[in-house]
């Protein structure tokens, strides 16, 4: 985790977690994890569903659930971390 410098907190700079992510970066996350998929898992094509794209800690996390429900109390996740320099333009 970087170290925020005296000169970012005086001039109020915001922390990248808060930017927004816009439509063309989900585009190109929702692109990322559909290559990470098929690399990591590629006999669990429709097992996944993505359900939440956040920052946190200066990553990208692509949060997917499994499509089909079962009878275990604790449901699995899995949560894709994306370098964001990966997404700049």
């Amino acid at each position: 985790m970087k170290r925020l410098r005296p000169e970012q907190a005086l001039v109020r700079e915001p922390h990248p977690d808060t930017f927004p992510i816009t439509e063309p970066d989900q585009e190109k996350i929702i692109a990322s994890v559909i290559e990470f998929l098929r690399k990591v898992f590629p006999d669990d094509s429709g097992k996944w569903k993505l359900t939440h794209i956040y920052r946190d800690k200066g990553y990208i996390n692509a949060e997917l659930r499994p499509t089909k429900q079962d009878l275990h109390v604790f449901q699995g996740k899995l949560v894709v971390l994306l370098i964001v320099i990966r997404l700049k333009r």
